[in-house]
């Protein structure tokens, strides 16, 4: 009985196939993990997810294995199979009078160039890290009894002055406004409505107020 021989180049494929969906696997499993420690807020370490966790980081850091995860975009983790879809943030300045009465809403500073303003579409992303803090911050008020806002994380206060140097900028770049004007930035969420609601014909997008700020001249 005639049993077809598996070929040198066969096996290297067969090989090389189970090592890529290997890699797709754990980094996939890094993923929810990580995302389930952000969702539901655990910041305590939980020891076996720790201990997967920490053993597919020594896997990944195998000599070539990052590299090649990295050029065949498996280090997407869900993003490799779709687009990892991120939650969209505006950033809103106001600019008020005397009496406090909203006289001009601005969106954009003054960008020359298109490469400024997907530079800055960029930057508006790193918000979400600022969401999670926030939403930290609020918690571990409410445990609090005598209400008093805990310390801001450094990476924190970083997001709070790049915001209200970008509200600078937009202030200085403009002669319209007078020295008795105010100004505040507020950071929304650029919430989509859900399956649900688009079937029912509610297409329209909610934006959620997640911070507000002062923003000084100097």
């Amino acid at each position: 009985m005639n049993r077809s021989k598996i070929t040198l180049k066969e096996r290297l494929f067969l090989f090389f196939t189970a090592i890529h969906l290997i890699l797709i696997i754990l980094v996939c499993i890094n993923s929810s993990i990580n995302a389930y420690n952000l969702v539901f807020n655990e910041n305590v370490k939980n020891p076996p997810l720790t201990k997967i966790t920490d053993a597919i980081k020594l896997v990944l850091r195998i000599p070539l294995t990052q590299q090649y995860s990295v050029m065949a975009g498996i280090d997407a983790g869900y993003g490799f199979f779709a687009p990892n879809v991120a939650s969209g943030y505006v950033l809103q300045f106001s600019i008020k009078d005397t009496s406090n009465t909203v006289i001009r809403q601005v969106y954009l500073p003054k960008l020359k160039t298109n490469e400024g303003l997907i530079r800055y579409n960029t930057l508006l992303g790193a918000f979400q890290a600022r969401f999670k803090a926030l939403d930290d911050e609020r918690k571990k008020i409410g445990k609090s009894k005598n209400k008093v806002a805990s310390n801001k994380s450094l990476y924190t206060r970083y997001l709070d002055v790049v915001i209200k140097s970008i509200g600078r900028n937009i202030w200085l770049s403009n002669n319209d406004y007078s020295k008795d004007q105010k100004m505040s930035a507020t950071l929304y969420l650029y919430e989509f409505p859900n399956l649900k609601e688009s079937l029912m014909g509610d297409y329209k997008p909610e934006l959620i107020n997640i911070l507000t700020l002062e923003v000084n001249k100097k």
